[in-house]
This record gives structure tokens, C-alpha cells and sequence, in this order.
């Protein structure tokens, strides 16, 4: 008999008290949850578009130093091209002095073929 009246009093129990708990949250808690939602929501979108802008600034910076290290490396043609030219440049004129060079000492032999010819000549 005492487990009826224990089993029915702990029935009886339950209903009452849970009947009488209220599951509706306030207005003010459903507008704070919410509004925790939303923060957590553009935190996250921070977090994201931080990594993203760290993405492209490293890209950005990978591509400055690509294009330094091309301009080095242009610079350096340009200089060995320059360098190539003055050699080619100096070997032009010292060729031109040998020909001219070639040309007076042609000109003196003439000159003396003539003297040689006109003497035998007069002979």
C-alpha cells in the first residue's frame, strides 16, 4: 500500500510541478540570444575576410618581389647588353684605325711606284 500511495503521490507530483514551469523565454533573452548569434556570425565573417585579405596581401607581396627580381634581371641584360656594345664599338674603330692604317700605307706605296715609275722613265 505504501508503494501506491508513494507511486500515486510522485504522479501527482510531477503534474503539479510540471505544469507549472513556464518554457517561454522573454522577449529580451530571445533578442540577446540573437543578437549573440549575429555577433558570432560577423566575427566569423572578420575572421574570414582577414585570412582572406592575408592571402592576397602575401600573394600582392610574392608578385612585387617576382617583378623586382624580373627588373634586377632586366637591368643586368641591359648593363651586359651596353657593356657588348662599347666592346663592339671599340673593336669597330680600332678596326677602322687598322684600315685607315692599311689605307696611308697603300697610298705611300703608290706614291712610290709612281717615283719608281717615273724614273725609269726618264731612264
Amino acid at each position: 500500500m505504501k508503494r501506491k500511495f508513494f507511486l500515486g503521490a510522485l504522479l501527482l507530483g510531477v503534474f503539479i510541478f510540471s505544469s507549472c514551469v513556464d518554457n517561454e523565454e522573454s522577449l529580451s533573452v530571445e533578442q540577446l540570444r540573437n543578437s549573440k548569434s549575429e555577433l558570432l556570425k560577423s566575427q566569423a565573417a572578420l575572421n574570414a575576410a582577414d585570412a582572406e585579405a592575408t592571402k592576397i596581401l602575401a600573394a600582392a607581396e610574392a608578385a612585387l618581389k617576382n617583378a623586382q627580381a624580373e627588373a634586377e634581371k632586366a637591368n643586368a641584360q641591359k648593363t651586359a647588353a651596353e657593356t657588348e656594345i662599347l666592346k663592339l664599338q671599340a673593336k669597330l674603330q680600332e678596326t677602322q684605325n687598322e684600315r685607315a692604317k692599311q689605307d696611308l700605307e697603300l697610298a705611300k706605296l703608290n706614291v712610290e711606284l709612281q717615283k719608281t715609275t717615273n724614273e725609269q722613265a726618264k731612264l
